[in-house]
């Protein structure tokens, strides 16, 4: 499995057809398209004190 870099640089030397990357790659030679959404979530860890719950609810 290639992290993003790794399928840039594939994709650039013809090795690879298509790759899947979390954000879209700057400059005009690759065509990026949308093919899924994934909800982002927050994790805290649950000894760490946190300063204000008030502004981070934290629901179990």
């Amino acid at each position: 499995m290639f992290r993003t870099s790794g399928q840039l640089s594939a994709l650039r030397a013809g090795e690879l057809d298509v790759g899947l990357l979390r954000e879209r790659p700057r400059g005009q030679e690759c065509d990026a398209m949308l093919v899924n959404r994934e909800p982002l979530g927050v994790l805290l860890s649950a000894n760490r004190q946190r300063s204000s719950p008030e502004l981070v609810p934290a629901h179990s």
